[in-house]
């Protein structure tokens, strides 16, 4: 199983990415309130977990330290079992550490971003600025460069992460290297303000209804 040090530490530089589209908590009249499961499609499984490893997942939705997934846990009275809990779902690519460096870089073929957002652009007034924002009310959730953008625009749900990356160094003649370095930042930041999913990347042998 997967070793992860959780002692504390406030300068700690992973943060904790929930891998998958979140289903909620599904109550089953037959089974007891504290055995009731938390629910997360993951890539073309459904997972089904406790509710307290599940209110780490959902906290991780936005991206967070080890710090406050202990907070959680201690909240819980769950400290004892906090590091098999963790360890658990890394292991189960639910919760993907991420450490924006080149070790990342590595598992862009496995995942793929949902955006839930939309694309505003840029505007002759800031041209160099392009606004990703909230489908419904328009507010600004992103402001970023435009490589950023346009890796952002490229995500479709279903491509992985490192073909976004290859179509736009393609596309517009950006070295590769640093389309990839753009994105190492880009996705914790879509997950901190909303702005994109997290998942799995399906099989290619599998067809996608």
């Amino acid at each position: 199983m997967t070793t992860i040090d959780v002692s504390t530490n406030s300068d700690h530089p992973i943060i904790y990415l929930a891998v998958g589209i979140p289903q909620g908590i599904i109550w089953v009249d037959e089974q007891p309130e504290e055995e009731s499961l938390g629910n997360v499609r993951n890539g073309r499984t459904t997972v089904h977990f406790p509710l307290d490893s599940f209110e780490y997942w959902i906290r991780a939705l936005d991206g967070v330290t080890l710090d406050t997934l202990r907070e959680v846990a201690a909240k819980q009275d769950d400290l004892d079992d906090f590091a098999d809990n963790l360890a658990f779902m890394v292991e189960s690519k639910l919760l993907l550490p991420w450490s924006c460096t080149e070790k990342d870089i590595e598992l862009f073929q496995d995942l793929r971003i949902i955006p839930t957002s939309v694309g505003v652009g840029n505007s002759s007034d800031e041209p160099t600025k392009f606004l990703i924002c909230s489908r419904n009310d328009a507010q600004t959730l992103v402001q970023t460069d435009f490589v950023s953008y346009a890796i952002w625009s490229y995500c479709d749900g279903i491509s992985s992460l490192e073909q976004a990356c290859q179509s736009v160094s393609e596309h517009f003649s950006v070295p590769i290297d640093e389309v990839r370095r753009l994105a190492l930042t880009l996705v914790p930041t879509l997950m901190r303000y909303g702005a994109a999913l997290l998942d799995l990347v399906f099989p290619q042998e599998i067809e996608i209804d």
